[in-house]
């Protein structure tokens, strides 16, 4: 199984942007809708919406994160 981590950098990384939606342990879903919208290390993830509200939160309390395609 790939890391949140590396799901991220996997993300980050690619040619193309794909958004896609973080989802949390607590059940909230975080969306994800451009490429510099976030932020991320191997211990905290910041993500900023477009009214420049941001979210910060543990990696460790990330569930899953849903994308139209698989990460590798």
């Amino acid at each position: 199984m790939t890391s949140v981590f590396e799901q991220l950098l996997h993300l980050r990384r690619s040619k193309t942007f794909t958004p896609f939606v973080i989802v949390l342990k607590d059940g909230r879903r975080v969306e994800v809708k451009r490429r510099l919208q976030f932020a991320f290390h191997e211990d905290r993830i910041l993500v900023v919406d477009p009214r420049d509200v941001s979210d910060i939160f543990p990696t460790a309390e990330v569930d899953h994160i849903e994308t139209p395609q698989p990460v590798n």
